[in-house]
């Protein structure tokens, strides 16, 4: 009788063991699906603000009316995120990548990486003057979190922004040495652009 009653609940055991071990996996494949549901939200999401980037991008092609190739790039003074005022002109001689962008927009943080290889690569003869135009967001973690090391200007008024007619981001001026614009790209950057550039 005792033997019987010990198997029974040996067998009861087994049992609780069981329902418990299917509840769990039922949890953590709930868990996993509301995961993937989530990242595929963002990944659509992600797609979609850049797909209309790419269509502002389309509907304007047209450069700035009053900043054109071969013309001087305005001066204008902008504090870093340690507080420092930098002024464009204190780059002149150098190659500059004068680029606006904004934490809200995908294409800017894909093209991030290219811009700080290009800022390791060149550090004496090429200077890379980042501006962004949402300066509402806590952009000093945003670049902690990117691992960028580049220098950041925040145009909190939006006046540079407005100077420089910048109608979509990421939008980038190269400019020569003598403060000439050489070159205005409109959408991401690429690596041919920036190394034909940098090689003229």
């Amino acid at each position: 009788m005792i033997k019987r009653i010990v198997s029974l609940a040996i067998v009861f055991a087994l049992i609780v063991i069981m329902i418990v071990q299917a509840i769990v996996k039922h949890e953590e494949h709930i868990k996993a699906e509301k995961t993937a549901e989530k990242k595929a939200k963002i990944e659509k999401s992600n797609k979609e603000i850049e797909a209309m980037y790419n269509q502002a991008l389309l509907s304007d092609q047209d450069e700035s009316p009053d900043l054109k190739v071969g013309t001087t790039a305005p001066d204008f003074s902008l504090k870093n995120l340690n507080n420092e005022t930098i002024h464009l002109s204190d780059f002149k001689g150098k190659k500059v990548i004068l680029n606006f962008w904004a934490t809200w927009c995908p294409p800017c943080k894909k093209e991030m990486p290219l811009l700080e290889e290009v800022y390791k690569k060149y550090p004496s003869t090429v200077k890379i003057v980042s501006v962004n135009i949402d300066p509402q967001a806590d952009v000093k973690r945003y670049i902690q979190n990117t691992g960028i090391t580049f220098p950041v200007l925040l145009d909190e008024n939006g006046d540079v922004n407005e100077v420089y007619n910048v109608m979509t981001v990421p939008t980038t001026y190269l400019i020569n040495g003598q403060g000439e614009i050489k070159q205005i790209q409109q959408g991401q950057l690429t690596k041919d652009i920036l190394e034909k550039w940098i090689q003229s």
